[in-house]
């Protein structure tokens, strides 16, 4: 059997006297650091040193020797006689243990799983689900082609409607087919939108076409027929309701009415300018009414008249037929009132006027200037007068109101009826 040994200070040395025994043996080393020289140590004092399970001697002036001490966790020291067995543990050790490449889950306490980061067939694909060439990367699935419901929407901005029909409540049509002409018409029954086609009625042809409809009249009546007195050029019967003119300015004692030709203002003979008006609107715009004068001649100071024009809520700036008294026959005048009973003066006039009372009258506002305009045939136009509407009788803001407006004559035995036959804006 050889003589026990220790190692101190790196130096290895039996013991002297060559037996098993601790006493009267010893070793060469030093306790405290020194220069490197030796010196001999008596076993008795080494054991002394080295008295407790896992400790060992160091070139310290600390006594007892140092202890190895191992972490609260994943590492182990076991002494074992002379060895020393270094372990690794708890988290350590299960990591150490797994084998494979990888992303890693802790499942459990002190537990480790191998996880791989995978798509859906058709929906997300993954690139580098493990990880072990770089970061995973996921995108949409090339072959995707959506899902069942969705429940959060936003806004589509591309693509093409291949759903089913969508239904009325829901914002749609609940159509899905049409033919030339038809029209999506409310239908109480079932909340639902019906398909239909106009219904002509009397004189009127309606041609169906593709996308547009065409109504024309027939025979007998306005609107665009081929029979008729300006039938071509005719709007449907003007009505308070349809031109808009339903308000008064200096009414008196004259009374109004739709009448079967045409929207018509009765004056009395005692009374001078009476206006049906309207706010007039955007500009620009173009007012066309055929007008009709039934009056017997005034008494040259008031003298029975209709026409169209504007007002600015007192005065009056518009384009009339004028019945003069005795021999002077009809007058065409533009013509401006400081009020419905005070004239003031003519920008246009023609005495004489060699056509007849019924006529074709148009006023135009473009937002810079104001047109007085008349015709024999409703579709060719001269001009009577044109001005500024900054220098105009009204002012730039005082053509605020369109209105039709008929006279009477105080001397007159009848009424003044003046009647709008046809009327269009545009």
């Amino acid at each position: 059997m050889a003589p026990p040994s220790i190692r101190i200070r790196g130096i290895h040395t039996p013991l002297p006297g060559g037996g098993g025994g601790q006493s009267g043996g010893g070793v060469l080393g030093r306790w405290s650091p020194g220069l490197g020289d030796t010196e001999f140590i008596p076993w008795s004092d080494v054991a002394a040193k080295i008295a407790q399970t896992g400790q060992v001697a160091t070139p310290s002036s600390v006594s007892p020797p140092p202890t190895l001490v191992a972490p609260a966790a994943g590492f182990t020291i076991t002494p074992s006689g002379a060895t020393f067995t270094f372990a690794l543990a708890n988290d350590l050790a299960a990591l150490e243990a797994m084998s494979s490449t990888g992303l890693v889950a802790r499942t459990a306490s002190e537990t480790y799983a191998q996880r791989t980061i995978t798509g859906t067939a058709s929906r997300i694909v993954v690139t580098n689900g493990s990880g072990v060439s770089g970061n995973p990367t996921l995108d949409i699935d090339s072959g995707y082609v959506g899902q069942a419901s969705i429940t959060t929407l936003g806004t589509i901005g591309t693509g093409t409607w291949a759903g089913t029909t969508v239904a009325v409540n829901h914002g749609g049509t609940g159509q899905t087919s049409y033919t030339d002409g038809q029209l999506l018409i409310g239908n109480t029954s079932g909340n639902t939108l019906t398909k239909a086609t106009l219904t002509a009625g009397s004189n009127i042809t309606i041609t169906n076409g593709n996308g547009s409809i065409t109504i024309t009249a027939s025979g007998g009546g306005g609107g665009g027929g081929s029979l008729g007195l300006f039938s071509q050029v005719m709007s449907s019967t003007p009505t308070a309701s349809n031109t808009g003119l339903g308000t008064w300015l200096n009414q008196g004692s004259a009374t109004s009415g739709d009448g079967t030709t045409g929207l018509y203002i009765s004056q009395t003979a005692t009374d001078n300018l009476a206006s049906l008006y309207k706010a007039s609107p955007g500009t620009p715009y173009t007012i066309t009414a055929l007008v009709a004068l039934t009056a017997t001649g005034g008494d040259g100071a008031h003298n029975p008249c209709v026409g169209i024009g504007w007002h600015d809520g007192t005065k009056l700036h518009f384009v009339r037929v004028i019945s003069a008294a005795g021999t002077a026959g009809l007058f065409l005048t533009v013509a401006k009132m400081t009020d419905s009973n005070t004239f003031s003066a003519n920008d246009y006039v023609v005495a004489k006027f060699q056509y007849t009372p019924i006529i074709w009258l148009r006023t135009n506002d473009d937002g810079t200037n104001v047109t007085f305009s008349f015709s024999q045939d409703g579709t060719n136009y001269l001009t009577l007068f044109t001005v500024a509407k900054a220098s105009g009788f009204l002012g730039s803001s005082g053509y605020s109101n369109v209105c039709f407006t008929v006279g009477g004559a105080n001397t007159s035995a009848t009424n003044s009826i003046g009647t709008i036959l046809s009327w269009t804006q545009s």
